[in-house]
């Protein structure tokens, strides 16, 4: 069977990431005179899922609106928003055309047994992530789940993907604590904690994580939290990528204001 001329494994890919849409968020689109609910993803979700360079992805991107495979929509941000420094934000979604030429695909191209298509992520996984995450002491949000699923179907594994939003929160919380030693040096325990807790892993399940992953969260844990020069700049750091930073991924099971006595 013969495919578009632009449509190559990366397009198809992406195609297929844009087809399962976001596992929580519903976007409202208005198509005429109708409003649509869909998952639609954006441009970061995108990237971070795909796990390409942006140029790559824009072109692939390019491919499939010429083909009609995928539609998208500017949703403009409040004006509340607008003076808090959020922009407008890009969502992208499967057409129907899209849909056929992944059933088409699937119908003339199945996988092999071990490929990695056939890996994706289920209730059981994010419900692990749940769980890792708890024994870091944090809860998870709906954005989070979303998060946690883009981050899984990106090859991260489950302690991996609970890890860093974990050090997400963590970053966050430090930077809205902003000069206050008080809420900032209560964030020291739970910091230690986690490493504590993520080190007992890597001594007794070191499969659940890389030691490389481990070694930069752990750090990144002390280095958000510890008042000195350079915090600043490495909350900043970890709070550099506007899907994860943008909204709340994760909340504290830890009352700090008992630490703060």
């Amino acid at each position: 069977m013969s495919y578009p001329q632009n449509i190559g494994e990366d397009e198809k890919r992406l195609l297929a990431i844009i087809s399962q849409g976001h596992p929580s968020r519903r976007t409202t689109i208005k198509r005429g005179d109708r409003l649509l609910e869909i998952p639609a993803l954006t441009w970061d979700e995108l990237q971070l899922a795909f796990g390409l360079p942006a140029s790559t992805v824009r072109e692939c991107i390019v491919h499939l609106v010429v083909e009609d495979f995928i539609d998208s929509n500017l949703v403009s941000v409040s004006i509340w928003q607008a003076l808090k420094g959020a922009e407008p934000a890009k969502f992208f979604w499967i057409t129907q055309k899209g849909f056929s030429f992944l059933q088409r695909n699937a119908k003339a191209e199945p996988p092999p047994p071990d490929s990695e298509t056939n890996l994706k992520s289920t209730p059981d996984d994010l419900a692990k992530v749940e769980a890792f995450a708890k024994y870091l002491a944090y809860d998870l949000t709906r954005y989070g789940m979303g998060v946690a699923l883009l981050s899984l179907e990106s090859g991260y594994s489950h302690l991996e993907t609970a890890s860093h939003l974990a050090l997400v929160t963590l970053a966050l919380d430090a930077k809205e604590a902003g000069t206050d030693i008080g809420r900032l040096m209560a964030l020291v325990p739970h910091a230690r904690s986690m490493i504590d807790v993520l080190t007992e892993y890597q001594q007794h399940h070191p499969g659940l994580m890389r030691e490389a992953l481990f070694k930069n969260d752990a750090v990144a844990m002390l280095k958000v939290v510890v008042v000195d020069k350079d915090q600043r700049a490495w909350i900043e750091r970890v709070l550099s990528d506007p899907t994860i930073a943008t909204q709340r991924v994760a909340t504290s099971r830890i009352d700090y204001r008992k630490l703060m006595r």
